[in-house]
């Protein structure tokens, strides 16, 4: 079996999901979710919660058992992998943790069958090639709130544009600040305008967990409508963003799946240059080479 540990929000989950279906699929074994993450004490995880049961994913949350193949000592194991490292035979099972933050690593698909997975895996080059799988296994299979029907309608009936601005934590919380930071009015205002340079009559869609903010400081003379604020899920946003015909996204997880989920061959995604306020962490993977940066 193939098991990965999920951890923080729903955009981090997906992509350690994606990963760890598309080794299950290579090797046509079973995947299994790690949720333990969720129960620990730390404040920050207690925030936090498993997410992906809204979409038709297909994976089982990991059992005990299942965990105690992998960090278990058993004396049957050990001697397994002693006589497969004597004989230089391939392992039978290993704990693969990630080794560069949105690096791709090619290595992660010489894993063995049985393979536990750590880490935060974003980049597509690791699951690009299962695109139809992920978009099937990321379709809602929750009812959505009756709230969402209006704004479907007006995204497939316009040349829609979603922008994702992200603050909450990202303000409030002085150490993710530090890390992240967050995405600058002039990093908006300059994809706004290639956005009006390249479509006729956009449409704007704003999703954001601090609306007030975005009515006081970013000014956009186009059609505009928010959609934040109207009592909707956190996947009920990522859906509706990624319906829009084009996206201008935030320096998070969750705002890059809104964009890679959308199915429009010819949409337009621009991203922050910066994706981190610590300027040494290396992005080039993060990003699709389509994508624009400003």
């Amino acid at each position: 079996m193939i098991i990965v540990r999920l951890t923080d929000g729903l955009g981090n989950q997906m992509f350690q999901y994606a990963l760890g279906r598309k080794l299950a699929y290579l090797y046509s074994t079973d995947l299994k979710l790690d949720t333990n993450w969720y129960q620990g004490k730390e404040e920050y995880q207690q925030k936090r919660k498993y997410s992906l049961d809204c979409f038709n994913i297909q994976g089982e949350i990991a059992t005990q058992q299942d965990l105690d193949f992998f960090f278990q000592k058993n004396p049957v194991h050990s001697i397994n992998s002693q006589i497969r490292t004597f004989f230089n035979l391939p392992r039978y099972k290993l704990i693969k943790n990630e080794q560069e933050y949105f690096t791709f690593d090619s290595t992660v698909f010489e894993c063995p069958r049985n393979t536990y997975l750590k880490g935060y895996w974003q980049t597509e080059k690791y699951f690009a090639d299962i695109r139809g799988i992920l978009l099937k296994d990321f379709s809602l299979k929750v009812a959505i709130n009756p709230n969402c029907s209006w704004f479907i309608k007006e995204i497939k009936n316009s040349n829609s544009v979603s922008i994702h601005i992200r603050r909450g934590d990202y303000v409030s919380d002085s150490k993710l600040n530090t890390i992240h930071g967050v995405c600058s009015l002039e990093y908006y205002q300059t994809s706004i305008q290639h956005i009006k340079t390249h479509i006729n009559q956009p449409h704007f869609f704003i999703f954001s967990d601090d609306p007030q903010w975005v009515k006081d400081n970013l000014l956009i003379e186009d059609k505009t409508t928010f959609v934040s604020g109207n009592n909707l899920a956190d996947y009920e946003d990522l859906f509706l963003m990624s319906l829009c015909q084009h996206n201008i996204i935030a320096n998070s997880s969750f705002s890059w799946w809104s964009a890679w989920l959308n199915n429009n061959p010819d949409k337009i995604v621009c991203n922050p240059q910066q994706w981190f306020a610590i300027k040494s962490r290396n992005t080039q993977d993060l990003i699709p080479e389509n994508w624009l940066k400003f």
